[in-house]
């Protein structure tokens, strides 16, 4: 990380994480030397409170969309996890994605996701 982090100019260096045993990590996420921290919020939830309670300078990516199913979220579902993280959060952009990589889905499906998505952050009023 620090030599990716020495080489990348005026880039911004992403690390993207997924899985169920991010929450004892997120404090020391923080000194890593990246500018952008993607977070899998399905399999690791209790990172929501985590977010909204602690002080980051990194901007997030908050991955709210489940990549194993190809059910549709909910305005409810993703509109509650972001009043948690919003109501506290002090990073400088906060970001929603998938919570990982959508190629187990077909194309048609990943393309549902991603469309539900847009209209679900496009209704959110916080």
């Amino acid at each position: 990380m620090i030599t990716l982090s020495e080489a990348k100019g005026s880039a911004l260096l992403a690390l993207m994480l997924t899985g169920d045993g991010l929450c004892p990590l997120y404090d020391w996420l923080q000194s890593l030397p990246v500018d952008v921290l993607g977070l899998d919020l399905i399999h690791s939830p209790g990172l929501v409170p985590m977010i909204g309670d602690r002080q980051t300078s990194r901007i997030l990516a908050l991955g709210v969309v489940d990549v194993d199913t190809v059910a549709l979220e909910t305005d409810d579902q993703v509109h509650g996890r972001l009043d948690v993280i919003l109501t506290g959060v002090s990073a400088p952009e906060v970001h929603v994605q998938p919570a990982g990589s959508l190629g187990r889905l077909s194309p048609e499906a990943a393309r549902q996701k991603l469309e539900n998505l847009a209209g679900i952050v496009s209704r959110y009023r916080p």
